[in-house]
């Protein structure tokens, strides 16, 4: 499983991270273009820097599907 850290383009904010869980081809230069349409370029109403909000948005609008990873610290 590859994990993606999600930054914010304006602050270089770690924001979180995500997995591919139904990849198709060229699903990492979807994953990218979805992060720049949604948090750089702010095509949504929904808060940009909000990574379960881009799960949702990007699962409804690209064909590549993902969810959100947590990693717990002991």
């Amino acid at each position: 499983m590859e994990i993606y850290q999600l930054t914010d383009f304006e602050t270089n904010e770690e924001l979180g991270l995500i997995s591919i869980i139904s990849q198709y081809q060229n699903s990492d230069d979807e994953v990218n273009e979805g992060w720049v349409d949604f948090n750089q370029l702010e095509e949504t109403e929904l808060d940009i820097t909000d990574i379960d909000d881009f799960v949702l948005w990007f699962n409804e609008n690209y064909v590549t599907q993902i969810e959100r990873v947590y990693i717990n610290y002991l």
